[in-house]
């Protein structure tokens, strides 16, 4: 399950009554700033779902191709594929941006996908490790390989070895992504580029391979103030067993203020690396888990995939959305019009007694939430001003409502003053010769005959 959220959790059902009830492996995408979204809860049932929680931050106009990304991220976590790849970048005319990545004989399938605003001006191929070049007409003619494209996304999807020709040549060993603006750039539209406010592309790449050795990282967060200590582990394994050869695992942190760490994880037992770093700063903190090394085999891999953590001012504190959730639903039925009756309405304000100016300030105290999930103020509309409130007992409210609704009966009419009906005259005919009004498009419907009477 995809939990996706632009703010904080206001309306029923809760996360925490939610909770419960899920049973399969829980992602969630927190858009927007840590401190707006339920951070604390999301990241409660995610990781104990064996899921976890991205917060994207603020994303810029040229970013809007992001929700793809971390669509595309969780579901190779959920297909069970590794990530071998996740870089970003900026494409100009005249250059060609070559990334490479490895691939070995534990995989047998790989998804290389291309993300972008404008990804049909980009000229998006393969280089196989002996040099071959795969572009889409090619994986037209190639049963192993498909190419596919959309608006926002060009990927290939292949089966390894790639080609049929050269089974040797096209599946273990280094692979490159050659990525260039292709002619018909030149002539993109205006309104993209003055989008993007600068002559450049963006793009986020991704390449996940279907294999025999996993890679499984994993970020660790149960603490969201400032100062809070957050755990990286990653587990690497080949055929369902731990992968016991030299490797290499590190992570490196983008932190809120814009400055970077690299952080190398410990080994703790065979196919095990473990760390932990301290997420002093109020924000988002991207972490992206590396691992360098030799499979079984003795060939080189590489994987890798991006996380974040986030930390805000009353993190810690629990989600209270206004008030005991009972006290509200009892409140609720009190003041329904089951119980006050338009006899007892029109009794209070007989009396002086604002019935509906204390119904508006008890919907108010059970609707709204006080946002103590990530440390922020709740939303207030206009000037707030706070009157003393008077404090009943459930016996006293009850005893009360009992005498007013006895005053009430009899009692006259203060609201409204009802007019005498008086027929309404039929439109005279059109004159001989002249043309029918035309209907109203949307004509009232027919009203009712009055009943004989008996």
């Amino acid at each position: 399950m995809i939990v996706l959220t632009d703010g904080l959790e206001n309306t029923p059902p809760m996360i925490k009554d939610a909770a419960a009830s899920l049973n399969n492996r829980t992602f969630a995408i927190g858009f927007g700033q840590a401190a707006a979204i339920s951070t604390a809860a999301l990241n409660q049932i995610t990781q104990n779902q064996g899921g976890y929680l991205v917060v994207t931050g603020p994303i810029t106009p040229e970013e809007n191709f992001a929700l793809t990304e971390y669509f595309l991220k969780i579901q190779a976590g959920v297909s069970n594929s590794s990530a071998v790849l996740d870089p970003r970048g900026e494409l100009i005319f005249g250059t060609t941006h070559r990334i490479p990545f490895q691939l070995t004989t534990a995989d047998h399938g790989v998804d290389v996908v291309l993300l972008s605003p404008a990804p049909y001006y980009i000229n998006f191929r393969l280089e196989t490790p002996d040099g071959k070049i795969i572009n889409p007409a090619i994986a037209a003619a190639e049963p192993a390989i498909q190419f596919f494209t959309t608006p926002r996304v060009s990927y290939y999807r292949a089966s390894l070895p790639m080609l049929a020709g050269d089974r040797q040549g096209s599946h273990r060993g280094v692979w490159h992504v050659l990525l260039g603006l292709s002619d018909r750039a030149k002539d993109g539209d205006r309104q993209l580029i003055a989008s993007l406010g600068r002559p450049a592309i963006p793009y986020s790449l991704l390449v996940h391979t279907y294999s025999d050795l996993t890679f499984r990282p994993a970020l660790l967060q149960t603490d969201f103030d400032p100062g809070a200590a957050v755990q990286l582990r990653v587990a690497l394994d080949q055929y369902t067993a731990p992968l016991d050869t030299p490797s290499t695992v590190w992570a490196e942190i983008a932190r809120p203020d814009g400055s970077n760490q690299t952080l190398m994880l410990a080994r703790t037992s065979p196919g095990r690396y473990s760390a932990s770093f301290t997420a002093d700063e109020i924000g988002v903190y991207s972490a992206l888990l590396r691992a360098r090394g030799v499979n079984l085999e003795g060939q080189s891999f590489a994987r890798e995939q991006r996380f974040t953590a986030a930390t805000m001012i009353g993190g810690n504190q629990g989600s209270q959305p206004g008030g005991d959730d009972r006290l509200c639903q009892l409140i609720h039925c009190l003041t329904s019009r089951k119980v006050i009756t338009p006899e007892l309405e029109r009794a209070l304000v007989a009396h002086g007694f604002d019935l509906r100016a204390l119904l508006a300030c008890l919907e108010e105290q059970c609707r709204r939430t006080d946002g103590s999930l990530g440390g922020e103020a709740p939303y207030m509309p206009g000037d707030v001003s706070v009157t003393p409130r008077l404090t009943f007992t459930a016996s006293e409210l009850r005893s009360v409502l009992v005498e007013l609704q006895q005053q009430a009966v009899g009692a006259p009419a203060h609201f409204a003053e009802v007019v005498k009906a008086e027929p309404v005259p039929r439109p005279e005919p059109p004159p001989p010769g002249k043309a029918p009004e035309r209907p109203v498009p949307f004509p009232k419907p027919p009203q009712d005959k009055p009943k004989p009477k008996m």
